[in-house]
């Protein structure tokens, strides 16, 4: 059915019109929106699996779900929604540092909203709101990087196993239909389906404990940040060289 996404305009210069676009796939459709109905209509699992408890497994959708719309080709002629979409995939390598710096290196609450102000440029009030939450709930800054990892692992993993077989719309049902699950147990959901298991999820869940170990946090930390970086700065002078004086307009809107 119909779903709304809200966002907060207590600031709206915290919100440039031009990061929307990737926002409103992460938090809408495909992203949670999508992947939480499915789960609450699909049938046979337990209520425990309908609700978004595993960070992992939803976040990691959700930046798998902007991955989509770039694959789709939404910013083919939106050179600024594609700045958006590269500023939007620079936060999730940023999260992992702030959260073992809080939780590993006991940094200060201010020292991890200095390190994310200066690392995305992001303003230090978005930032703060960011940063307090991983006080909170240590490993949640982990878990989408992670995530979205597994979730494209796992599909880059059917798809070779499958070759011509492969159709991404199986992959994305019988993925989703499990309900939010370990990371573990997706990679084994992902591979029972490619290898022909029936509900394939089913045959995940009973074992957690298997498929290939995850990546270490550091591993989408500061390197895959400076990738990011460059990919960023060249992004944004492909979008001022299209979008010519109205991209200030739009980037302080």
């Amino acid at each position: 059915g119909p779903g709304a996404s809200y966002i907060n305009l207590r600031n709206t210069a915290e919100t440039p019109r031009f990061t929307l676009p990737t926002l409103t796939y992460h938090e809408a459709s495909p992203g949670h929106h999508f992947q939480i109905a499915v789960a609450l209509e699909a049938e046979g699992i337990p209520m425990l699996r309908k609700m978004p408890l595993f960070s992992g497994y939803t976040e990691g959708w959700a930046l798998y779900a902007e991955q989509l719309a770039d694959e789709m080709g939404v910013y083919e002629n939106d050179p600024l929604g594609r700045l958006g979409y590269l500023q939007s995939f620079m936060f999730p390598p940023a999260g992992p540092v702030a959260d073992s710096g809080l939780h590993h290196k006991r940094w200060s609450r201010e020292q991890a909203v200095r390190y994310m102000v200066e690392t995305l440029g992001d303003a230090e009030s978005t930032m703060t709101t960011e940063v307090e939450r991983y006080c909170v709930w240590p490993g949640q800054a982990c878990s989408y990087k992670l995530g979205h990892t597994v979730w494209d692992r796992t599909r880059t993993a059917a798809k070779a196993a499958m070759g011509d077989r492969f159709d991404i719309r199986g992959f994305h049902d019988v993925a989703l239909a499990a309900g939010a699950i370990p990371l573990q147990v997706l990679g084994r959901v992902g591979a029972d389906w490619a290898g022909g298991a029936p509900r394939g999820w089913r045959r995940g869940l009973a074992a957690i404990s298997g498929g290939a170990p995850l990546p270490r946090a550091e591993a989408v930390g500061p390197a895959m940040i400076d990738r990011r970086r460059l990919l960023l700065t060249a992004a944004a002078g492909a979008a001022m060289g299209a979008a010519g004086p109205a991209f200030a307009s739009v980037r302080n809107a």
